[in-house]
C-alpha cells in the first residue's frame, strides 16, 4: 500500500518580509466619517478673499479635496509639509496630465473663526456640486513599491513577493485608497515621479525626452526628490470615477514643499 502525502503549501520568508518593511513609510489614509472633522472630499472649498479659483481655458477646475494640515500632522508628523492651513486639490475633468493648468494645489490658511470663508462668485457656480464627504485621518504603513531597487535587491521568491504586495492591499482595509504622504499605490508602473520631473524641466525650457525619463538613473533621482503629496481613488461616495477604477496622484518636490511652494505640483493618473 502506498501512502500519498499532500505537499505542504510554501510559506513566505518572514525574514525577508521584515527587511522589506524597514523601507516602508507611515502615511495618512483618508477615511469617510460622520465625525466632526475639517478635511473633506468634493463639495465647494472655502477660498479666502483674494485667492483666485483655478481655471483652464477660462473654465473653473473641480475640487477634489480640502485637507486640513493640522489634522494630517496630528496623525502622522511630516516635516516636509506645512504645519497648518489647508491644501485644496483641483483637477480638470479631462484629466490631461501634460497640461500644467489641468490641475492645481493651493495652500490657504484655515478660517480663523472655524467657520467657512464667504462664498465668492465662482464658488456659487458650484452650488449644485455633490455635498462634502468628511474624511478622518488614519495612520497606515505605506509599503515600498515592489519595483524599487531596495525591494528588488532582496530577491524574494514568488510566494514572499505575493505576500509583500498583499500587505499594501490590507493596509486600506478594502476602503478607497485616498492617502496623504507615503508611497503611491500605483496601478500601471512606478515611474510617475520621473514623469513629473520631465514635465517640470520641459516647462522651464529644458529638453527632456520620454526615453530619458525612463532611464533607471533618472527614475531613481526623481523618486528621491519628489514626494507623494496625495492620491485620490475612485469612490462612489465622493462621486469620483477616474476611468476604470483609477487613481489620481499629486506629487511635489520636497524642497518646494518645505518652502510652502505648491505652484509646480505634478499630476498623474492611472487606471486598470
Amino acid at each position: 500500500m502506498s501512502w500519498w502525502k499532500k505537499k505542504p503549501k510554501p510559506k513566505p520568508d518572514q525574514e525577508l518580509l521584515e527587511k522589506a518593511l524597514t523601507f516602508a513609510q507611515p502615511a495618512v489614509h483618508l477615511v469617510a466619517t460622520k465625525e466632526a472633522v475639517r478635511s473633506y472630499l468634493a463639495g465647494r472649498p472655502e477660498l479666502p478673499p483674494g485667492i483666485a479659483w483655478p481655471t483652464r481655458d477660462g473654465n473653473p477646475l473641480f475640487l477634489l479635496a480640502s485637507i486640513d494640515l493640522a489634522e494630517v500632522q496630528a496623525c502622522v508628523p511630516m516635516d516636509w509639509l506645512p504645519k497648518d492651513g489647508r491644501l485644496l486639490f483641483f483637477v480638470d475633468e479631462d484629466l490631461d496630465e501634460d497640461a500644467l493648468e489641468s490641475s492645481s494645489v493651493i495652500h490657504v490658511p484655515s478660517p480663523k473663526s472655524g467657520s467657512d470663508f464667504p462664498v465668492g462668485e465662482v464658488e456659487a457656480l458650484f452650488a449644485h456640486a455633490a455635498g462634502k464627504l468628511p474624511v478622518k485621518m488614519t495612520r497606515i504603513v505605506s509599503v515600498t513599491p515592489w519595483e524599487r531597487e531596495e525591494i528588488k535587491s532582496l530577491k524574494m521568491d514568488d510566494v514572499t513577493s505575493e505576500e509583500f504586495i498583499e500587505l499594501s492591499v490590507k493596509a486600506y482595509r478594502d476602503l478607497p485608497r485616498h492617502q496623504v504622504g507615503g508611497f503611491p499605490d500605483s496601478i500601471q508602473g512606478d515611474e510617475m515621479e520621473a514623469l513629473c520631473e520631465g514635465r517640470r524641466r520641459r516647462s522651464e525650457g529644458l529638453l527632456v525626452t520620454s526615453k530619458e525619463e525612463m532611464r533607471e538613473e533618472f527614475i531613481e533621482m526623481a523618486q528621491r526628490e519628489w514626494r507623494l503629496l496625495a492620491q485620490f481613488d475612485s469612490d462612489e461616495a465622493a462621486h469620483f470615477e477616474w476611468g476604470d477604477g483609477g487613481i489620481l496622484y499629486f506629487f511635489v518636490r520636497e524642497e518646494d514643499s518645505r518652502r510652502g511652494d505648491f505652484s509646480k505640483v505634478g499630476f498623474c493618473w492611472q487606471g486598470h
